[in-house]
Protein backbone atom coordinates (compact mmCIF):
# COMPACT_ATOMS: atom_id res chain seq x y z
CA UNK A 1 0.00 0.00 0.00
CA UNK A 2 1.55 2.97 -0.80
CA UNK A 3 0.40 7.01 0.24
CA UNK A 4 1.59 10.53 0.25
CA UNK A 5 1.48 10.41 3.93
CA UNK A 6 4.69 10.29 6.33
CA UNK A 7 5.17 6.35 7.31
CA UNK A 8 3.54 5.01 10.84
CA UNK A 9 4.92 2.62 12.71
CA UNK A 10 2.40 3.19 15.54
CA UNK A 11 1.02 -0.66 15.49
CA UNK A 12 4.93 -1.86 16.09
CA UNK A 13 3.98 -0.91 19.87
CA UNK A 14 0.81 -3.09 19.81
CA UNK A 15 1.34 -6.56 21.90
CA UNK A 16 -1.26 -9.25 20.43
CA UNK A 17 -3.18 -10.45 23.40
CA UNK A 18 -5.10 -13.81 23.07
CA UNK A 19 -7.98 -13.86 25.45
CA UNK A 20 -9.20 -17.57 26.81
CA UNK A 21 -13.40 -16.64 27.16
CA UNK A 22 -15.74 -19.93 27.40
CA UNK A 23 -18.49 -20.64 28.27
CA UNK A 24 -20.98 -23.03 28.46
CA UNK A 25 -24.74 -23.67 28.33
CA UNK A 26 -26.86 -26.15 30.30
CA UNK A 27 -30.89 -26.52 31.00
CA UNK A 28 -34.27 -26.38 29.01
CA UNK A 29 -35.26 -23.85 26.73
CA UNK A 30 -39.11 -24.00 27.52
CA UNK A 31 -41.24 -21.13 27.45
CA UNK A 32 -41.44 -18.76 30.63
CA UNK A 33 -39.29 -21.47 32.71
CA UNK A 34 -35.88 -20.36 34.34
CA UNK A 35 -33.72 -23.29 33.38
CA UNK A 36 -31.59 -21.79 30.91
CA UNK A 37 -28.13 -21.59 32.08
CA UNK A 38 -24.74 -20.08 31.25
CA UNK A 39 -21.78 -20.49 32.80
CA UNK A 40 -18.27 -18.82 31.75
CA UNK A 41 -14.65 -18.33 32.71
CA UNK A 42 -12.76 -15.27 31.56
CA UNK A 43 -8.42 -15.77 32.48
CA UNK A 44 -8.36 -11.23 31.25
CA UNK A 45 -11.54 -10.42 33.41
CA UNK A 46 -13.06 -8.35 30.75
CA UNK A 47 -16.48 -9.46 30.86
CA UNK A 48 -18.77 -10.96 30.06
CA UNK A 49 -21.32 -8.34 30.74
CA UNK A 50 -24.42 -9.29 28.73
CA UNK A 51 -25.71 -11.33 26.02
CA UNK A 52 -27.35 -10.58 22.90
CA UNK A 53 -30.66 -13.11 21.68
CA UNK A 54 -31.08 -13.46 18.32
CA UNK A 55 -34.01 -15.01 17.73
CA UNK A 56 -34.16 -17.09 13.84
CA UNK A 57 -37.26 -16.45 12.91
CA UNK A 58 -37.41 -12.55 13.00
CA UNK A 59 -40.36 -12.75 15.01
CA UNK A 60 -38.73 -10.19 17.66
CA UNK A 61 -35.77 -7.88 17.27
CA UNK A 62 -32.44 -8.84 18.95
CA UNK A 63 -32.24 -8.00 22.58
CA UNK A 64 -29.66 -7.85 25.15
CA UNK A 65 -29.94 -9.90 28.40
CA UNK A 66 -27.98 -8.56 31.45
CA UNK A 67 -26.05 -11.45 33.30
CA UNK A 68 -25.71 -11.24 37.12
CA UNK A 69 -22.29 -10.84 38.39
CA UNK A 70 -21.38 -9.63 34.92
CA UNK A 71 -17.68 -8.89 34.98
CA UNK A 72 -17.00 -11.39 36.95
CA UNK A 73 -14.00 -13.72 35.83
CA UNK A 74 -16.00 -16.89 36.26
CA UNK A 75 -19.46 -17.25 37.21
CA UNK A 76 -23.27 -18.18 35.84
CA UNK A 77 -26.83 -16.65 35.54
CA UNK A 78 -29.75 -18.27 34.54
CA UNK A 79 -32.45 -16.81 32.12
CA UNK A 80 -36.16 -17.08 31.91
CA UNK A 81 -36.90 -17.76 28.19
CA UNK A 82 -39.22 -14.77 27.10
CA UNK A 83 -40.03 -16.43 23.74
CA UNK A 84 -42.87 -18.59 21.65
CA UNK A 85 -42.10 -22.24 22.31
CA UNK A 86 -40.34 -23.45 19.36
CA UNK A 87 -38.57 -20.75 18.26
CA UNK A 88 -35.05 -21.13 17.39
CA UNK A 89 -32.31 -18.57 18.48
CA UNK A 90 -28.32 -18.08 19.00
CA UNK A 91 -27.09 -16.21 21.77
CA UNK A 92 -24.26 -14.16 21.20
CA UNK A 93 -22.07 -12.98 24.44
CA UNK A 94 -20.53 -9.47 25.00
Amino acid sequence: MSGSGPTSNCLDSVIPVTQDFTFTVAGSTAMCEDDFQISWVDTLGTGPYNFTVLPLDSSTSPWDQPLTGGGTTTGASGWSVNMTTGTRFTIMMK
